[in-house]
């Protein structure tokens, strides 16, 4: 099966646009409708600058939160069936078929990114709007999870 497609989260009115797929309800979650998440998430953080963009390291973690000025957090986690699981469903206003949003542009912004796996997090805060660009949500790829999983057949 084909693996997720990145999500890209922009700032100001939180959108969250499926670089292909389209978005699915699922229960209590949105789902991206194609591809499947071998178990996490790899993050890049946008940050602006005076002349552009700066990448940020990626980070690796199996939840991600991302808050939200109104202390509204919005949560992708990886699910059942091996797909990402974005909550909360109610507060997210689907305003395409490859687009969520949450809150109104002009209105608030993103205050922070927190990515967490087992006992360890990486977190990374904003105290205004202009200072993010936009956070990259990869899934995990299939192969990339058969890879580590031979890894543990050879210890």
């Amino acid at each position: 099966m084909p693996d997720e497609p990145p999500i890209r989260v922009r700032n100001g009115s939180m959108t969250m646009t499926l670089v292909s797929s389209k978005w699915e309800s699922s229960g209590r979650a949105w789902q991206p409708q194609d591809g499947t998440n071998a178990g996490g998430f790899i993050v890049v953080v946008e940050v602006a600058t005076g002349s552009g963009r700066m990448l940020g390291q990626p980070v690796f973690g199996r939840e991600v939160d991302i808050s939200y000025s109104d202390g509204a957090v919005i949560r992708f986690k990886h699910g059942a069936r091996s797909k990402t699981k974005v909550t909360p469903k109610r507060v997210l206003t689907m305003t395409a078929d490859d687009v969520l949003e949450y809150g109104q542009p002009g209105k608030g912004y993103i205050t922070g990114v927190e990515v967490k796996d087992r006992n360890t997090s990486w977190r990374c805060a904003f105290s205004s709007r202009a200072r993010l660009s936009e956070i990259d949500i990869y899934p995990l790829p299939n192969a990339l999870r058969r890879n580590q999983a031979s890894v543990r057949r050879k210890k």
